[in-house]
């Protein structure tokens, strides 16, 4: 059996990172985003599954988080470099 991601360290900082990070809504997804977003990185989540994303990400935003939800089916070039080309737009930049 996997564990989860272990924490990161005392002191360790994302902060004016701007984090992708595909997977999002799953046990070990949710888990990570919610690593990731606590240590101050602006996060984006993506995964085909747009619903629990949301859930995630509320529950982010409800700690003062900056966690952002998008759309996206990895079996899908197109869809890949929308997300691409729209994080980039609206972020300038991941990290």
């Amino acid at each position: 059996m996997n564990a989860p991601p272990a924490s990161p360290p005392p002191g360790f900082s994302l902060a004016g990172k701007i984090v992708l990070l595909t997977g999002g809504a799953g046990l070990y997804g949710r888990s990570l985003a919610a690593q990731l977003a606590g240590t101050g990185a602006t996060l984006i989540l993506a995964s085909r599954n747009i619903e629990a994303l949301e859930k995630v990400a509320a529950e982010e935003h409800a700690l003062g988080r900056a966690v952002h939800t998008r759309a996206l089916d990895q079996a899908e070039e197109s869809c890949i470099l929308r997300l691409r080309a729209g994080v980039r737009a609206e972020f300038g930049r991941v990290e």
